[in-house]
């Protein structure tokens, strides 16, 4: 194991390959000194991210939650244009990454979103497949520039009872 300081705040920890004990590996670190933990969420260039809507910045008032079972995880009662969800996020480099939208839509079409990452813009149409079924909607492609942003989801028209049952927002690494 070795490790590497990124930034004062960052350390990358690199492991072996195969662990010594398939079944239970334990990482113990000793540290000098009080560890400060820094909540802002890191974005991996290697592997998906996600953004489970359980654990976004909620804008606006009147919105629920479903239980958090497979599939139900979502925020509900997204009716109005100025509720939005958001992330706080750091790239330790600039990177680009694909947009996977997970989401439970009503039977009404005609909705619409825009997420923005720092000051890149996508805007999507909600899907409509059969009601109560989750979709991945792939949203399109932005950039992250290093250092510290706000990933936002928010409602450019919402048209029937809601606007969607967001689940996750995927981050995927574009090479």
């Amino acid at each position: 194991m070795t490790t590497k300081r990124l930034t004062p705040e960052d350390v990358a920890i690199t492991l072996p390959q195969k662990t010594p004990d398939a079944t239970d590996a334990v990482i113990v670190l000793e540290v000098k000194g009080n560890v400060l933990a820094d909540t802002v969420r890191r974005l991996a260039k290697n592997t998906t991210n996600r953004l489970l809507a359980f654990d976004a910045q909620l804008h606006g008032k009147k919105f629920t939650f479903g239980d958090g079972k497979t599939d139900r995880y979502y925020v509900d009662g997204w009716k109005l244009k100025d509720q939005y969800l958001s992330w706080t996020l750091k790239s330790l480099q600039a990177a680009k990454y694909k947009i996977v939208v997970r989401y439970i839509a009503g039977s009404t079409s005609g909705a619409a979103y825009e997420i923005q990452l720092g000051t890149a813009k996508i805007n999507a149409s909600v899907l409509t497949p059969a009601d109560g079924m989750v979709t991945a909607q792939d949203a399109g492609v932005i950039s992250a520039p290093a250092g510290i942003q706000m990933l936002t989801i928010k409602p450019t028209q919402i048209k029937g009872a809601e606007l969607m049952k967001l689940l996750e927002i995927q981050l995927i690494p574009v090479p």
